[in-house]
This record gives C-alpha cells, structure tokens and sequence, in this order.
C-alpha cells in the first residue's frame, strides 16, 4: 500500500526566462515577417499578443503551491493544491519526462500544464523523490 507524498512547489526562475525569451523571439520574428503586409495584419498581430500575454499571465497568477498524492486502493490519487484549494487531477496524454524537466497535463486547455524543473522543488533531491513516485523509478 502507498504511503501519502506531498512536494512544496515554487516558481521555477528557468522556465520564467524561456517563456520570456519564447514570447520576445515570437514578437521580433512576427513582425519582421509580417511588416510588409496590410495594416490589418500587424493589428491582428497585436491582438494574438494581447491573448498571448493574458493566458500567460493567467497561468503565472495561478498559484499551485504543492502536488501531492494519497493512497486509493492499490492506485494513487494525485492532487494539486491551486490557490489554497486541492483539486483531484489525473495527468492525462501529452505528460512529457525529460531529465531535467516534467510537464504534467490534467486537461486539454494548453494552460492546464505543470511544467517542474528542479528548482521548483525544495532541493534536488525532493525532484528526484518526485519522479520516483510518478514513474516508478529510483
């Protein structure tokens, strides 16, 4: 039978650069390759941004404090804690484990996604535990 686990979860400074960096380079390539065209272009170009920022800051204002799962059966039941309040979540397709990355998708909404580096966690070593208890791996 599993043991109930839970993980402190804070902002991870790494993937805030990316995305920064991501959104930046999208801005500088649209409008380089769009600046010929109509007027109209550049202003739907603007507007794609606007959202852009708005789902980006919606996802940064979202405040998942910890993850965390307790036994059910011979299953674990993962959870969030968003905003103070836990939500049941099961990590859907489109979940992707890379070494120094998870990205874990609970809906089909592009923003549903956790994105944890190693220093969103406490330490290293809390990271590790983590993905041991997801994957079932030491």
């Amino acid at each position: 039978m599993h043991a109930s686990a839970e993980w402190a979860l804070s902002f991870s400074r790494q993937q805030q650069v990316r995305d920064l960096l991501a959104l930046l380079l999208f801005l500088i390539l649209s409008v380089y390759l769009l600046w010929p065209l109509a007027i109209w272009m550049i202003a739907a170009l603007v507007m794609l941004l606007s959202v852009s920022v708005m789902v980006l800051k919606r996802i940064w204002q979202r405040d998942i404090s910890s993850v965390g799962y307790r036994p059910e059966g011979l299953a674990k039941r993962w959870w969030l804690e968003i905003n103070d309040h836990r939500y049941n979540v099961r990590w859907r397709d489109g979940s992707v484990r890379q070494r120094d990355c998870v990205v874990l998708c609970w809906s089909f909404w592009p923003w549903d996604r956790l994105i944890l580096r190693a220093d969103s966690f406490v330490s290293t070593e809390e990271f590790r535990r983590f993905r041991a208890e997801l994957y079932g791996e030491i």
